[in-house]
């Protein structure tokens, strides 16, 4: 929805800075321009009809472009707000890296270390080669131990603290080794 008063006050600075005059009009309930008392009085039947026809429909046509960027500013924040939705992030494509997938090796290479397979093509061979871009986000470290878990240590966990996770391996390195002592 656009603001009626700060629209009008913007086209009446707009019509002033191209020469036009507001001497001659005022503004009305109805949102449109009127002809003063004093232009009334002064201007011809058509001058009147003309100066009112003109400041009018610049005015409407005004309006008009103000509601359709409006309504395209509306869009673009329904679009934004897509991307502030905490599922998402939003980064520039040239945040992303390349990597090409070296089958032999099973490892995905950047640009200069593929080169030095691609390098080796016969004049004449073609070589399709997987390709993917990805994006790296830089985390804090994490601190991984096993931890007991009903008899069993076999899948590793992480913790934001090196004295969590040292508690959890103190704790299972005992509980193993109490194991291991029950089984001789």
């Amino acid at each position: 929805m656009i603001d009626l008063e700060k629209e009008r006050e913007a086209f009446e600075t707009n019509w002033l800075s191209l020469g036009g005059k507001l001497d001659n009009f005022e503004y009305t309930t109805d949102q449109m321009y009127s002809l003063s008392k004093e232009a009334s009085k002064k201007l011809s039947e058509q001058d009147k009809l003309i100066s009112i026809m003109i400041i009018n429909q610049s005015w409407s046509y005004w309006l008009n472009f103000a509601r359709a960027k409006q309504a395209e500013i509306t869009e673009l924040k329904q679009k934004l707000a897509r991307y502030e939705n905490p599922d998402y992030v939003l980064v520039q494509k040239s945040e992303f890296h390349t990597w090409y997938f070296d089958e032999y090796e099973g490892l995905w290479l950047d640009r200069d270390g593929i080169d030095g397979k691609l390098s080796q093509i016969d004049a004449g061979q073609v070589v399709e080669v997987r390709k993917q871009k990805q994006y790296s986000i830089e985390m804090p470290s994490v601190f991984v131990t096993l931890p007991w878990l009903d008899e069993d240590f076999d899948y590793w966990q992480e913790y934001a603290t090196k004295e969590e996770a040292e508690k959890v391996a103190k704790h299972c390195k005992q509980m193993f080794e109490a194991v291991e002592k029950g089984n001789e």
